[in-house]
């Protein structure tokens, strides 16, 4: 088949031109091609499918991933865990976190960011097993391209000891709550306005 005659957004192919062109009002429409994978290179159309697509990418080491977009101002990168089981584990991610920071502000030179931590806990009580999820979220804080690695590194590891004090504040193993596994990290990156 021709190439003309394959849609670009889903691709599914055609026999007719007349029925791509029909496709692509009927179906696509309203679309935008900017969610694409940064792992296999597919692009999506709604951002819903593309979330449930980069979710399927759980690859125990995987780097972080672009995972949502807000405007030109707000990117949120996400990291899969699969065998980290204790909350701790977050602390193995400073330098990680230290070469995507610099990678990130070799592009562009401030941001504030957040860190934020999915866990999931598990409650036996009375021989059921409960499971539940919690984000663990880090303050905001500033980096910019000035900063050293040294600064980046004490800096992280600041804010993920941050979020494992939040889990000793919402008292979660001294109610029962047991870590089972770290989901995700994402990390949010606002650009600042160099203006003001």
């Amino acid at each position: 088949m021709d190439s003309k005659k394959k849609c670009k957004i889903c691709e599914k192919r055609f026999v007719k031109t007349s029925d791509l062109k029909h496709h692509i009002i009927v179906n696509h429409r309203l679309t935008n091609l900017k969610f694409s994978c940064y792992i296999c290179k597919r692009h999506y159309l709604r951002q819903s499918d593309y979330l449930k697509h980069i979710d399927s990418h759980q690859e125990e080491g995987s780097k972080f991933v672009l995972y949502k977009e807000g405007f030109d101002i707000l990117q949120i990168f996400r990291k899969h865990f699969i065998q980290c089981f204790s909350i701790y584990c977050i602390t193995n991610e400073v330098d990680d976190l230290v070469t995507f920071l610099k990678s990130k502000l070799s592009l562009y030179p401030k941001f504030k960011i957040n860190i934020n931590i999915q866990a999931e806990y598990i409650l036996n009580e009375n021989d059921n097993e409960i499971s539940e999820l919690f984000n663990l979220r880090s303050k905001n804080f500033l980096v910019s391209r000035e900063n050293s690695n040294q600064f980046l590194r004490t800096i992280i590891k600041k804010h993920l000891f941050e979020i494992i004090e939040k889990e000793k504040e919402l008292n979660l193993p001294g109610s029962g709550w047991k870590c089972n596994s770290i989901k995700f990290m994402d990390v949010s990156l606002y650009k600042i306005n160099l203006l003001l």
